[in-house]
Formats: C-alpha cells, structure tokens, sequence
C-alpha cells in the first residue's frame, strides 16, 4: 500500500487494508467507501472535498450521485453564510458569527466557508457513507441476491409498527431512504441503530399477542 500510494497518509492507507481485509480477499463489484475523517478536507487551509473525493460509497442504497449534488447544494449555503450580505452571519454550521467576512483576506474567507461547510456536512455524509457499506441487510458486496431474513424481518417489522400506529413510528430508515425524505443522513442512521435494538422484541410481541388471542378464541369456543 505505501509503494502504491506513497502520497497517502498512514491513516488512509490502514482505512484502504482494512476495507480489503473485511472482503475475505473475495473480489467486489460495490467499490470503494470513503469516509472522510476527521474532516471534508482541510478545513484550516480552506480545502473543501465535495462528491466522491470526501464521500465516495458503494451503489447499494443509490445515493452516490444524490449525496454529490447535495453536498454542492451545502456548499453554496456555506459560500453565502461567510460571504452573505451583513456582518452578523447566522451558521447551522460551525455556530453564530459576528464577522465581517470582506475586510478579511480571501484565504481566511476560504477557511472560514471550509469551516462552515464541514459543520453542516460532516455527520450527514459519515452516516450515508455507513449506510450504503452496511447495504441492503449489512451486504458489503455488491450484487449479493437478497438480504439477510433478520434484515428483512427487521424492516417489515418496522414498517407494520407503522401501519398499526397510524404513521406515529416512522417508516423504515430504507425506506425514508429510498424515498428522498427529508431527513438527514445521521437521523436515519440513528433511526436504523434504532430499529435493530426495537425489531425483534417487538416482532416477538406481536407473536405472542396473535398466539394469546387465537388461544382465548379456541378455549372460548370449545371450552
């Protein structure tokens, strides 16, 4: 790995062994994930990694191409927080600022947009990043037929939770996904955390609860 990527850092090039490892030195079609740690560049120089250069991920959920231009889309938002008209300049991202970013020079406009703009899509592009490695059921390889039963049971659980809640427990995080919600990457990567821990036992549950009745409706028939 040094002698192929001499210009990588150690940490990248221990990220790049570790990925093949996980393969079971079985060859892949899913690619290549990048999660950019700790940064989408380099934020004290004013570096910016936008699409696949700071969030490359496999096509299992289809959301290479979506996360790109959305990561274009919160870069502009960044460009006109630091650079917006007006000295008080609210941020979702690196916090509120009182600067007035033209009496600066344009290489700390560039760190601070850098700033703004790792604030705002850091955590959202880790989780997507995550996802899309985990697939379809925690498939790492591309083009694997079906998920896992328990992943299947897990989202169908979920998504009959709500369909008998009447929408109050949300969707299946694939689903939400798949779907375009709009909800950041790291909520549904939460929600999906979620979901694994809630499934079983309330799949158990529901079991239970369909085997207690169908017992009561028997033993008060012929009983």
């Amino acid at each position: 790995m040094k002698t192929l990527f001499p210009n990588w850092s150690s940490e990248a090039r221990k990220s790049m062994a570790y990925q093949f490892a996980q393969e079971d030195n079985v060859p892949t079609t899913g690619g290549t994930c990048i999660w950019a740690q700790p940064a989408l560049g380099s934020p004290s120089s004013g570096v910016i990694l936008v699409g696949d250069s700071g969030h490359g991920m496999w096509p299992a959920l289809g959301q290479g191409c979506n996360t790109a231009l959305e990561s274009v889309a919160v870069l502009a938002d960044a460009v006109e927080a630091v650079c917006g008209s007006g000295n008080l300049i609210p941020s979702s991202g690196a916090g509120v600022r009182e600067v007035d970013a033209w009496s600066k020079t344009s290489g700390e406009r560039s760190r601070l947009i850098a700033e703004e703009y790792q604030g705002l899509r850091h955590e959202d592009v880790l989780a997507i990043v995550d996802m899309s490695f985990g697939g379809i059921g925690g498939r790492r390889v591309r083009g694997a037929q079906n998920a896992n039963m328990m992943y299947k049971l897990q989202v169908r659980t979920i998504m009959l939770l709500h369909k008998l809640t009447f929408g109050i427990v949300p969707p299946p995080a694939l689903i939400r996904v798949m779907a375009g919600d709009d909800v950041p990457f790291a909520t549904l990567r939460w929600q999906q955390k979620v979901e694994q821990v809630v499934a079983l036992p309330a799949l158990v549950a529901m079991v239970t609860a369909v085997a207690y009745g169908l017992f009561l409706l028997v033993r008060w028939k012929y009983f």
